[in-house]
């Protein structure tokens, strides 16, 4: 709990500096290259420090790389969603997210969900329907 708790911390502030970025006139790309290295330092500091050192292999480094590019490029991808959308349905959207490692755990390790992650996964589909931009007329 701790963890989540730093990281929905975490990632408040780094959404308020995209925000500054953004109003600065400043790339958010730079801001998301920024704080991707950071993210690298810290982990490899915490690694190096309190686990006392690296075990990896290649496969578990080509399974990294890949998760580091898919997350580079969704935060790039979100922040072309907050240019151009609003701030609370992007930030909405961002956070159904979830459902993808869920279906991964279900799909690919063979989980069951329990009945609140089996609700979450039905009304997936609706809460984006709800989400969907105002059709604003006259």
């Amino acid at each position: 709990m701790f963890h989540l708790t730093l990281g929905i911390i975490f990632a408040g502030i780094g959404s308020t500096f995209y925000k500054l970025a953004e109003e600065k006139g400043c790339s958010r790309l730079w801001v998301n290259t920024i704080s991707r290295l950071l993210v690298v330092l810290l982990i490899s500091l915490h690694l190096a420090f309190i686990e006392k050192g690296f075990h990896s292999n290649l496969k578990l480094l080509g399974v990294g790389l890949l998760g580091g590019v898919s997350i580079f490029f969704g935060r790039w991808l979100f922040l072309q969603a907050l240019r151009y959308g609003k701030v609370s349905v992007s930030w909405t959207v961002l956070n159904l997210a979830v459902i993808i490692p869920i279906l991964a755990s279900i799909i690919i390790w063979k989980e069951t969900p329990d009945i609140k992650k089996t609700l979450g996964i039905v009304l997936f589909p609706l809460s984006v329907l709800l989400l969907r931009e105002e059709n604003k007329c006259g």
